[in-house]
């Protein structure tokens, strides 16, 4: 269930970092609070495209109990620069650029990720595992 939240929390926190570097790269003003309306479309996007990539990595960090923050910096980070070029299916050097300004989302919902639920991935595992040893 922490997993779910965080992923959530961080679902939340990067559409907000992406609304904003997104205003900032198309007019250059950063009026980003007039334009709420596309929040939840921006929401809906970042969810689309994370959600299958970021349910595996979660489970392989639950699995091998993966700690480190940077391995979850990394992942959301690299996640967040390919899914942009993949939205569009181009790799043209203005969708690459734009890929760029999206980098930041990636970069804040895997710090979000980490905090909620990442630092203490694997464990619930490493719990049981200790329970059977006391039984076997």
């Amino acid at each position: 269930m922490t997993q779910i939240a965080a992923y959530l929390a961080s679902v939340f926190s990067s559409g907000l970092v992406l609304q904003i570097m997104l205003s900032f790269a198309s007019d250059g003003t950063g009026e980003t609070m007039s334009e709420t309306f596309y929040f939840p479309i921006v929401l809906a996007v970042v969810a689309i495209y994370t959600s299958i990539p970021s349910l595996v990595f979660a489970a392989i960090c639950e699995r091998k109990a993966i700690r480190h923050p940077a391995a979850y910096l990394a992942f959301s980070t690299l996640l967040a620069f390919v899914a942009f070029p993949l939205q569009f299916q181009s790799l043209e050097p203005d969708i690459l650029l734009m890929a760029l300004y999206v980098t930041p989302a990636g970069f804040v919902a895997g710090l979000v990720y980490w905090h909620i639920a990442g630092r203490y991935s694997g464990e619930e595992s490493e719990r049981l595992r200790k329970q059977i040893e006391v039984f076997d």
